[in-house]
């Protein structure tokens, strides 16, 4: 059957940052849900054509 991979440049992969958010993350961490209204935030980064996932931290 042989591999079925193919080997990234993560250079220039377009999802670099959304790995990196992962890659470089502390151990432990925990994780807390809730429910929260962003329509507002999200106009305000489409407004300044920030990225949604990562408007809240940094701009793009």
């Amino acid at each position: 059957m042989g591999n079925r991979y193919q080997t990234i440049d993560f250079e220039t992969w377009k999802r670099k940052g959304y790995c990196q958010i992962y890659r470089n993350a502390v151990q432990p961490q925990y994780c807390v849900s809730f429910e929260l209204n962003v329509t507002n935030f999200k106009k305000h980064v489409k407004e300044n054509n920030w990225s949604f996932t990562r408007g809240s931290s940094q701009k793009t």
